[in-house]
């Protein structure tokens, strides 16, 4: 009889205890604040935004790049969005200041074997100065040769309008979308990639 007392006694004290715990964590859980969701790289960053121009009907178009402290082009990875094979590129930039756009651009880079319709390659730090009046940070593809000597410019004006659309006004402190891939193009030089060969790695 005592024993079936002792054991009735430890099933109830483990039932409290479960209640116990169980309230113990949904008070813990009511409790716990998760911080705001961050909707804007400029809202948990304090210096200026960085974006990727997006460039449709262009020849080549960044889909990565790296920042650093000393070098705001450290590592950037382009995509041809070309038919005909890449020789040679150079990134272009803008800081974003208060009486405008201020373009750059970099070194010719040549790509080991030059890069194939639909392929993506890497281009190196361009050693780009940041500037502490900078708003924001703009890099893009600014020149594009083909194999058949062809050479695309980027038109800076289409840079601007770019910004202007998705960086200010409503937009403003807004993350940018990266390219989508693949890209449908219509017009670019040298034709369109041949299907399944966009987003290939070199």
């Amino acid at each position: 009889m005592e024993t079936h007392s002792a054991r009735r006694l430890c099933l109830l004290l483990l039932v409290a205890a479960a209640y116990v715990v169980a309230n113990g964590c949904l008070i813990a859980q009511d409790s716990f604040k998760l911080p705001p969701v961050v909707h804007s790289v400029r809202a948990s960053h304090a210096g200026p935004g960085m974006i990727e121009a997006q460039q449709p009907e262009f020849p080549a178009e960044i889909t990565i790049s790296n920042h650093g402290d000393k070098d705001w082009l450290q590592f950037t990875q382009a995509i041809s969005r070309t038919r005909t094979e890449i020789v040679s590129v150079k990134l272009g930039w803008a800081y974003v200041l208060a009486g405008g756009l201020d373009f750059h651009a970099g070194e010719l880079v040549t790509p080991a074997g030059g890069v194939a319709g639909g392929n993506s390659f890497p281009i190196p730090a361009q050693n780009v100065a940041p500037r502490a009046d900078a708003k924001d940070f703009i890099a893009f593809v600014e020149e594009v040769t083909l194999v058949d000597g062809t050479v695309s410019n980027a038109d800076h004006a289409k840079i601007t309008a770019f910004y202007t659309m998705c960086c200010t006004g409503p937009n403003a402190g807004k993350v940018v979308l990266p390219p989508v891939i693949p890209r449908k193009q219509q017009n670019v030089a040298g034709g369109r990639p041949a299907p399944g060969r966009q987003g290939r790695q070199t």
